[in-house]
């Protein structure tokens, strides 16, 4: 049975289809690089794509974990103190330790070394609570360095500083950094009291607080 071509010719992709002359069916695939009818369908997924992207991000957060000072104000004082009882006697149910308030707003926390199994894991626990979880978080509470882990007789103590409170600038940088500016000012004659007393050190009003 011989071969019968269909009559109905099927274009190629690139033909003009309203030109008769074959040679000018042609010109137009050299003048557009893609299908028009492609590029618009390449277009919409590109900008659906563009605007799902948008969504992975959410809504703008600043960079950090403490929020905004407003947030927290000397009202809170309450509830972080609190916050942290429930913390602490959550997971520290066999230990005895008093917590509570300075005249300074600061929050201290006294634990009775003879309850403590692990010294250690107590500081690993208070660091990763200060750092990692979302109530503590919240409050933007900041360790003093001095009274952080600081041990006396039977007992550690922790202090927290909330952000309302300004920082003790006598930490140990700054401390060694006054001393030696004191010690430099005196080699060179210079009267030691022009250029201010030794830094007070912060008081710990828990020490005199006994633990039942």
């Amino acid at each position: 049975m011989p071969f019968n071509p269909n009559m109905n010719k099927k274009l190629l992709k690139f033909e003009y289809p309203f030109q008769d002359h074959k040679d000018e069916r042609f010109v137009y695939g050299f003048l557009s690089l893609d299908d028009p009818y492609e590029v618009t369908k390449d277009e919409r997924l590109r900008a659906k794509w563009i605007e799902e992207a948008k969504l992975l991000y959410g809504e703008f957060k600043p960079s950090g974990p403490q929020k905004p000072l407003a947030y927290i104000s000397k009202s809170k004082l309450e509830d972080i103190v609190e916050t942290l009882k429930k913390l602490l006697l959550s997971d520290w149910n066999d230990v005895n330790f008093v917590i509570g308030t300075n005249p300074n707003d600061q929050i201290e926390i006294k634990f009775d070394l003879a309850t403590v199994d692990t010294l250690q894991g107590l500081h690993a626990y208070m660091n990763t609570m200060l750092n990692t979880h979302d109530e503590i978080i919240r409050f933007c509470l900041k360790k003093l360095p001095r009274y952080w882990g600081y041990r006396e007789d039977n007992f550690v103590y922790y202090m927290l500083t909330p952000p309302w409170v300004k920082m003790f600038i006598n930490d140990v940088i700054n401390q060694t950094r006054a001393s030696n500016q004191r010690t430099a000012m005196m080699m060179q004659g210079h009267n030691v009291s022009m250029i201010g007393q030794p830094n007070k050190i912060p008081a710990l009003f828990s020490r005199d607080i006994n633990i039942d």
